[in-house]
C-alpha cells in the first residue's frame, strides 16, 4: 500500500525519509548547487523563502521587507549569478508595487473570462501572490493558465484520463491543471525527492478539487491501484512506476527537461514512448549548457511514432535562450 499523504502528516514524513531518498538522487549539474538541506525542512511551508530564485519558483511579483531580509543571505551565498539579479527585480517590485498591480489585474481579467478557475485567496501566503476577487494571481499561475489553455486547445481526451508531471516545481502547474481540467482522473508528479517535499507540502495545503495524495514508496505500490481523482508522487528513483498506470495519456514536461543528463532524458523518452495513444507537452529552452554539455532541444530522442500537433517559438525578454513549446502526439 502506498502512504496517504495528508495535511497534518506530510512534514513528518518528509522528515523521516529526507536522508534515505536524498541520498540517491540523479543530481544535475544544476541540482548539484541548488540540492535540498534538511536544516531547511522547517521553511518548506515558505518554499519561496527557503528557495530564493534557485529556479524552484519564479520569481514572485509582490514583496515585503520581511520577505527582501529573509532572502537576503541566501541570494547573496548562492552561487548562481541570476539570483543576484533576481532579488534586484524583487526589490524593484516592492517598490513599485502599488502601481504594478494593474497589469495583472487585467491580465487575471482576461483569463477568469476565458474560463480559467484561479485557485482560492490564501492569507497564509501574502508574498506569494495577488489577490483579485478572493482568487490568487501571479507570474507563475499566468503561465500555467496559458500552458494550460495550450494543451486544452491541442490535445483530444474523449473520456477519463490521467497525467503525468515529470518534473512538478513546487505544486502549481498541478494545482491549476486539476482545478481546470473537468475529464481528469489521476495526476502523477515524477520528481527528485527534494522537490517532491516542496510540492507535497504546498498541495497538502491547498488539496486542489479535494483530492487525495498518496506516496510511492517501492516498486509495486501502483500495481491494481483503483483509487480515482488522486494525486500521486513519484521519486525519480522509482519513475517506471508509472508504467502500471496505464490510463496515462498526457505527459508533462516545463522547463526541467534540458537541466537532466543525457541518460536521465533518455530514461524517461523510453517510459514515455511506451505508451501509444500519448500526447507529450515540452516547454523548454531552446539550448542550454548543463553537466558541461550543450544541450539542445532539437536533439530530444523522440522516436519515429510521434506526429506535430502544435509548436511554436517563445521569446521571453532576459532569458539567454528561446522557449521551445511543442505538443506531440504518439499513436
Amino acid at each position: 500500500m502506498m502512504f496517504e499523504i495528508k495535511r497534518d502528516n506530510v512534514a513528518g514524513f518528509i522528515a523521516k525519509n529526507w536522508d534515505a531518498y536524498s541520498l540517491e538522487s540523479e543530481k544535475s549539474d544544476t541540482w548539484r548547487k541548488v540540492a535540498g538541506k534538511k536544516d531547511e525542512l522547517a521553511l518548506l511551508d515558505k518554499f519561496w523563502l527557503s528557495r530564493f530564485g534557485d529556479g524552484v519558483l519564479d520569481p514572485p511579483i509582490k514583496c515585503s521587507l520581511a520577505y527582501l531580509a529573509g532572502a537576503l543571505p541566501r541570494c547573496f551565498r548562492s552561487e548562481h549569478p541570476i539570483t543576484r539579479r533576481l532579488y534586484l527585480s524583487a526589490l524593484k517590485n516592492m517598490l513599485v508595487w502599488p502601481l504594478q498591480s494593474l497589469s495583472p489585474k487585467a491580465e487575471f481579467d482576461t483569463l477568469i473570462e476565458a474560463g480559467i478557475v484561479m485557485p482560492q485567496d490564501r492569507k497564509s501566503f501574502p508574498e506569494l501572490f495577488y489577490s483579485f476577487d478572493g482568487k490568487i494571481f501571479n507570474a507563475n499561475i499566468r503561465r500555467y493558465a496559458a500552458q494550460f489553455m495550450v494543451i486544452s486547445s491541442n490535445a483530444r481526451f474523449d473520456s477519463p484520463f490521467s497525467a503525468c508531471e515529470i518534473g512538478g516545481g513546487y505544486g502549481g502547474f498541478a494545482e491549476l491543471f486539476c482545478m481546470n481540467q473537468k475529464n481528469l482522473d489521476n495526476y502523477y508528479i515524477i520528481d527528485l525527492f527534494e522537490t517532491l517535499a516542496i510540492s507535497m507540502t504546498y498541495l497538502a495545503k491547498q488539496n486542489p478539487g479535494g483530492r487525495r495524495l498518496f506516496f510511492v514508496e517501492k516498486k509495486g505500490d501502483l500495481k491494481g491501484f483503483q483509487e480515482k481523482d488522486c494525486i500521486v508522487f513519484i521519486p525519480a528513483s522509482l519513475a517506471e512506476e508509472v508504467l502500471e498506470a496505464r490510463d496515462v495519456r498526457l505527459f508533462v514536461n516545463s522547463s526541467s527537461i534540458m537541466e537532466m543528463a543525457k541518460p536521465v532524458i533518455e530514461r524517461y523518452f523510453r517510459i514515455i514512448q511506451s505508451y501509444g495513444g500519448v500526447y507529450f507537452y515540452n516547454y523548454n529552452s531552446i539550448t542550454r549548457m548543463e553537466n558541461g554539455e550543450l544541450m539542445a532541444y532539437d536533439d530530444l530522442p523522440y522516436d519515429s511514432g510521434w506526429m506535430p500537433v502544435f509548436d511554436r517559438t517563445i521569446n521571453i525578454p532576459g532569458m539567454v535562450s528561446n522557449i521551445r513549446e511543442t505538443i506531440r502526439y504518439r499513436k
